[in-house]
């Protein structure tokens, strides 16, 4: 039985590492800008956007649907799950 591992993308990993990961990306907002990590904004674009604002960004978690579905897709592929998350605490 393969080990799928779901990490969410405040685990920043190399572009070699993260294609052999589900990685679930989590909301960055610039003021009312929102972006999708790893998406709509590369880690590139965020470090220049974060020199270039003038407020900090805030994040939000990944949405439990965003999870549910990566988690849905291994269990159908027969896949075990291994899942490294960030939380708040």
């Amino acid at each position: 039985m393969p080990i799928r591992i779901i990490v969410d993308s405040t685990a920043d990993l190399r572009p070699e590492i993260a294609a052999r990961v589900d990685v679930v990306p989590l909301s960055v907002f610039f003021g009312e800008q929102e972006y999708i990590s790893g998406v709509t904004i590369t880690s590139r674009q965020f470090y220049e956007k974060l020199v270039q604002s003038p407020t900090l960004p805030s994040t939000s978690q990944a949405t439990p649907y965003a999870f549910n579905e990566a988690f849905e897709e291994a269990v159908e592929a027969g896949d075990t799950v291994v899942a490294i998350i960030l939380s708040s605490g």
